[in-house]
């Protein structure tokens, strides 16, 4: 039973070559890769809130024009 379990648990594992050691301060790939997703992720979010900000400016800015525009119709003309 042993013996099954090594050899299962041995092909999950990757071999090195001899003299390819492989640095232990280098990043591996599967890190590198994370990071480019992370750093993705953190664009698009930060793209996504950027533009919900202008949308809402854009909205208030409409707004107020609105009501300035309903409060010049409301007050009397000046006749001089």
């Amino acid at each position: 039973m042993e013996k099954s379990a090594l050899s299962k648990t041995k092909s999950f594992v990757p071999e090195v070559e001899e003299g390819h050691e492989k640095d232990p301060s280098a990043p591996s790939s599967i890190h590198r890769n994370a990071s480019w997703g992370a750093i993705i992720s953190i664009t698009i979010i930060l793209t996504m809130i950027i533009l919900g900000a202008f949308y809402s400016w854009g909205a208030r800015i409409r707004q107020d024009q609105a009501l300035e525009a309903q409060l010049h119709l409301q007050q009397p003309a000046h006749q001089p």
